[in-house]
Parts: C-alpha cells; sequence; structure tokens
C-alpha cells in the first residue's frame, strides 16, 4: 500500500490509510522509528473491521524533516499536526493507538480533541512533562541515555534499534533502518522540551481525570518501563481495572507477540 501526505505548516507527514471503514484507528509509531510498525494491525483479519491509519512522525519514514524543528519537534506540536491530520481526513476517530513516544503524543492529542475517546499505551507510562515524573516512569539504562541524542553513529542506531524493536529486531531491516534515518533534532528537540514541566498537559494527572477509556498493552520484559511506576498509577477509567502485561514481550509487544497484540487490541475497540 502506497503512502499518503498531508501538508501542514510545520512540515508534511506521510501515512497509510486502510480506508475500508468509517471507524478509524490512528496508530503512532515510537522515537526514530517508522508507520512500518503497524504492519501487523494492517494486515490482521481481527482488525478488518477498523480503518487503520499509520503515520510517520516528522522527522521520521516518510515523513518530511522540519526547518521548524522548536515546534513541530516538541510533544505538544506532533500532537496539534496529527489532529489537523484527522481532521482533514474527515474521519471517525475511534481510537488513538500510541506506542512509546506515540503514546505521550497520543495523550497530548486527546487532552487538546475531546473527540477522542478511546486511547491504547504500549510502552508508554504516562509521565511528564518534567524531569522528575520522567526518572520514576523510565528505567535509566545506556540505550535509554539515547533516546535525546542527536547524531547516531551506526553503532548507536543499531543499538537503540535493538532495544526499541525487542528480541526480534533481525526480522524488521525496516525499522532498524528507520532509526538511522530519523532526524536527529526532533529526538534532542522532544527529549529537552518534554523535561520541561511546562511542555504540555500533565499525563498523570490526565489519566486520573480522563472520562475517555484507556487501553494499556504492555510488553511484560519492557527494558525501558517501570513496572512499579504503571501499577502505582490512579486511572480513572483503565480497561479491565489492570494494565495488560502480554508474556514474552518487551518495549513493542505489536512486533513481539503480535496476534496477542491485535486480540487484545480487538477486544478494547469492540467493548
Amino acid at each position: 500500500m502506497s503512502s499518503k501526505y498531508f501538508k501542514h505548516p510545520l512540515g508534511t507527514l506521510a501515512y497509510r490509510d486502510t480506508g475500508d471503514s468509517e471507524q478509524a484507528i490512528v496508530c503512532l509509531h515510537s522515537n526514530s522509528s517508522s508507520k512500518d510498525a503497524f504492519l501487523c494491525l494492517e494486515q490482521n483479519e481481527l482488525l478488518k473491521r477498523w480503518r487503520i491509519i499509520a503515520v510517520d512522525l516528522p522527522g521520521h519514514g516518510e515523513s518530511s524533516d522540519s526547518e521548524l524543528g522548536s515546534e513541530a519537534y516538541t510533544i505538544a506540536g506532533m500532537a496539534t499536526m496529527i489532529n489537523c491530520l484527522i481532521e482533514q481526513l474527515d474521519c471517525n476517530c475511534h481510537a488513538l493507538v500510541g506506542w512509546s513516544l506515540g503514546g505521550h503524543i497520543a495523550m497530548e492529542q486527546a487532552a487538546q480533541n475531546p473527540s477522542i475517546t478511546k486511547l491504547v499505551l504500549s510502552g508508554t507510562p504516562p509521565a511528564g512533562p518534567g524531569a522528575e515524573e520522567l526518572t520514576e516512569a523510565f528505567i535509566p539504562s545506556e540505550h535509554m541515555a539515547l533516546t535525546g541524542k542527536e547524531v547516531f553513529n551506526e553503532h548507536e542506531a543499531l543499538i537503540y534499534a535493538a532495544h526499541t524493536i525487542g528480541k526480534k529486531y533481525l526480522e524488521f531491516p525496516n525499522l532498524v533502518e528507520a532509526a538511522v534515518r530519523a532526524d536527529g533534532k526532533c529526538r534532542a528537540t522532544m527529549t529537552e522540551n518534554w523535561g520541561k514541566s511546562t511542555a504540555g498537559t500533565n499525563q498523570a494527572r490526565f489519566v486520573k481525570n480522563w472520562n475517555g477509556e484507556l487501553a494499556i498493552l504492555q510488553g511484560e520484559e519492557d527494558s525501558f518501563v517501570s513496572k512499579s511506576y504503571l501499577d502505582q498509577l490512579l486511572i480513572k477509567n483503565l480497561w479491565r481495572d489492570a494494565v495488560q502485561y502480554i508474556p514474552n514481550a518487551g518495549h513493542a509487544p505489536m512486533l513481539d507477540t503480535p496476534q496477542q497484540y491485535c486480540q487484545l487490541l480487538a477486544d478494547f475497540l469492540s467493548e
């Protein structure tokens, strides 16, 4: 399926759109990845009844790098751009599916756009903006330190891709290449900005008070996200009243265990 393009004042977004239903699921990928992370959703029979729209974030995949990075590469700026895409497509956004950075953007979108009533997060602790909350939510490590690095050498790109994609990373050479392609200014700008407490909606408070429905489909072996942080969060409308931990899956459960992930996603979307 070929990509389509949406021109916004802050840059051009590339996206794929199955276009088979009035109910759209908008999918947002992680830092230094691409929309190809959601190919399993587009191809899975369990999700055929929904229209899957997978978006390349600014500075990623086939989307353009932004000359206005200070605005386009913040979480709030990316959320605004993708909300504009949804408005342009004039679709019923049934849910946002966010993986890692994509989940933070999805929560910011929902805070901006009251028509969004369902969120799915994977590899995304509702945390930030502000350095103190982020320190509690994420597990410090060498590969975590690469999250905000502007320039990757080839080895660093491979390390980062391997840890974000997970143990099956060799099966996804396109996503490894996406880590090499990603505009490092996006990593650096996003990380620096989200460390400021005024950068956007407080996400821990957001999930505590939001009237929409939230599902957390979390890899049990995620090496980025603190399980203790997730489990102590107060979430108003958490699906099945618990984080759904997926065995044998890491930071990207849709890649590690696609069938289990798609089954949980289909169940949530159907309710």
